[in-house]
């Protein structure tokens, strides 16, 4: 959603915004399992409880939030795990 609300106000997006944490990374650290889970699911099994709609973007951003800092609490390191970049194009090389 951050590229495209980018684009649409035509305004460049820093290349710090491109790092990520693909929070079942560490959701699985702290708590095992496997597979997917919603993050509803995810912040239940926490111990926490769900706060506000579901699917709501606040709310869902708030409560992803909390689901990292409980996992924090618990000793789980967050670290980058991937990246939203674009793979940059293969140049090709003039004969």
């Amino acid at each position: 959603m951050l590229e495209f609300e980018c684009r649409f106000k035509g305004i460049e997006k820093p290349s710090y915004f491109d790092r990520r944490i693909n929070q079942m990374v560490p959701f699985q650290a702290a708590l095992g399992g496997g597979g997917r889970v919603t993050l509803q699911e995810a912040v239940r099994a926490a111990g926490l409880d769900w706060e506000g709609r579901l699917h709501c973007g606040l709310d869902d951003a708030r409560n992803t939030a909390r689901l990292l800092v409980e996992l924090m609490l618990r000793g789980v390191k967050m670290s980058i795990t991937g990246s939203l970049a674009l793979p940059r194009p293969i140049q090709q090389q003039q004969p």
